[in-house]
């Protein structure tokens, strides 16, 4: 029960109220419907936090819809993104190191925040990247 569990629970306990409006229609169409719709919402929702896995960045960004098709998709990547962004603008970890999949982005976020404003360093960056994509091959 850390941190990042503890939000998790707090943000789904919102969702409580949709669930029991599902259980209360029972087994018809809009009943089943309204379940189904809410066990994707809980599992697209647990699955984006995860993947992050912030404590801040879980409770900052609202529970969101579960998409049903690409454009969808393409929207709630924008609001995950933007979250993402006002944690770093409030100088946060979007990304935890408690687990391999986010520790790698974590550091990435560490070594950003290092690179920092050093306009020098910044534009070796950009050019290591550069000759990296043109004189790299595996």
């Amino acid at each position: 029960d850390d941190r990042t569990t503890r939000a998790v629970k707090a943000s789904l306990i919102l969702q409580e109220q949709r669930w029991a409006q599902a259980k209360a229609l029972g087994k018809t169409v809009r009943g089943v419907g309204l379940r189904r719709q809410c066990a994707r919402r809980f599992a697209w929702n647990v699955a984006v936090w995860r993947r992050f896995g912030t404590e801040s960045f879980i409770r900052e960004l609202p529970v969101l819809d579960c998409p049903e098709n690409e454009e969808e998709f393409i929207q709630q990547t924008a609001k995950i993104i933007a979250g993402a962004v006002r944690q770093w603008q409030k100088g946060r970890h979007a990304c935890t190191d408690a687990y391999r999949p986010s520790l790698v982005v974590n550091r990435a976020e560490t070594g950003a925040w290092k690179l920092g404003t050093d306009r020098l360093r910044a534009e070796q960056l950009d050019e290591l990247q550069t000759v990296g994509k043109e004189g790299y091959s595996e």
